[in-house]
């Protein structure tokens, strides 16, 4: 059990790197805390069991209003299959890092000004 919430703090600690990138007027990730032993009830995030693990498994924040660039540490995220950033502000580069997303089947990076 200790071990799981070790692995489930340190995929917080990549989402909170990926929040501090973004601009979020609105608070819709408000609930993201770095006092929270696990980021799996944060809003947009799933987590799925991987082995004894939790794992994030998905990330969803389309459509929240929030500007500014995808953060290279998407790609301590390993266990993702799913981004869907679509309907935001988010500028910038996509970072190479996602290709650590090994397991990455479905990207929405639509309606953003990507380049």
């Amino acid at each position: 059990m200790k071990r799981r919430r070790k692995t489930e703090r340190a995929r917080g600690v990549c989402l909170l790197e990926i929040k501090s990138n973004l601009l979020d007027e609105y608070g819709k990730l408000s609930n993201w805390s770095s006092h929270d032993e696990t980021p799996c009830r944060w809003e947009g995030v799933t987590c799925s069991p991987n082995g004894h693990d939790l794992v994030v498994s998905s990330l969803n924040i389309s459509s929240m209003n929030v500007s500014g660039t995808l953060s290279s540490s998407i790609g301590c995220l390993s266990h993702l299959r799913v981004l869907d950033v679509s309907f935001n502000s988010l500028s910038g580069s996509i970072p190479w890092e996602i290709g650590n997303c090994l397991q990455l089947q479905t990207m929405f990076l639509q309606n953003n000004e990507f380049y």
